[in-house]
C-alpha cells in the first residue's frame, strides 16, 4: 500500500494556494483559507518525511549473522544474537512472534509483517541463537533453512 500517497495529497492544497497567490487570482478571504492549506501542507510534509525515514528499516524480519533486524510497520528490531532471549508465538487473535531482547521490552510482530509462519520463524531464531557455529549459513536463505531442517530432523 502506498502510505506516502496521503501525505503527498495533503500538500496539494498548499501548492494550489501558492499557485493562486502567484497568479493573483481572486479568492475568498479569511485566516482559515489563507493559512489552513499551509498548515495541512506542513503536517503532510512531516508525515511524508516520516515515511521516507521508515524506508531505512528493512521490510519484514531479516535474519543474518549479526542477528535479527527490520520489521517495518511494527516495532523495529535491531539486536545481536547475544541480546536475543526467549522467542515464542503468542496471541489470542492470531499468531504473533515475540522476541525477548536484553534490556528492552519484548518485540511483538504480527504474522503478516513477517512474510512467514511465526512458528517457523521461532524455530529458525531459536536454532541460530543456540548454535552460533552454524550462523555462517545465514548468508544464503536456502542453505540456512537446510541447516535448520537438517538439525531438527536429527
Amino acid at each position: 500500500m502506498a502510505l506516502w500517497l496521503v501525505p503527498a495529497l495533503g500538500m496539494l492544497p498548499a501548492i494550489t494556494n501558492l499557485l493562486v497567490q502567484a497568479l493573483g487570482l481572486p479568492t475568498m478571504g479569511g485566516r482559515l483559507l489563507e493559512w489552513g492549506p499551509y498548515v495541512l501542507g506542513l503536517v503532510s510534509l512531516v508525515g511524508l518525511g516520516r515515511e521516507l525515514v521508515a524506508l531505512r528499516t528493512p521490510l519484514g524480519l531479516v535474519v543474518d549473522e549479526r542477528g535479527p533486524h527490520g520489521v517495518r510497520g511494527s516495532a523495529p528490531i535491531e539486536a545481536s544474537w547475544a541480546e536475543i532471549g526467549a522467542v515464542d508465538v503468542v496471541g489470542p487473535h492470531g499468531p504473533k512472534l515475540t522476541i525477548s531482547v536484553a534490556g528492552r521490552t519484548p518485540a511483538i510482530v504480527d504474522a503478516h509483517r513477517l512474510g512467514s509462519d511465526p512458528a517457523a520463524v521461532v524455530a529458525v531464531l531459536a536454532f541460530f541463537r543456540d548454535h552460533p557455529d552454524h550462523r555462517h549459513s545465514l548468508t544464503d536463505g536456502i542453505t540456512a533453512m537446510q541447516t535448520v531442517t537438517g538439525a531438527l530432523r536429527h
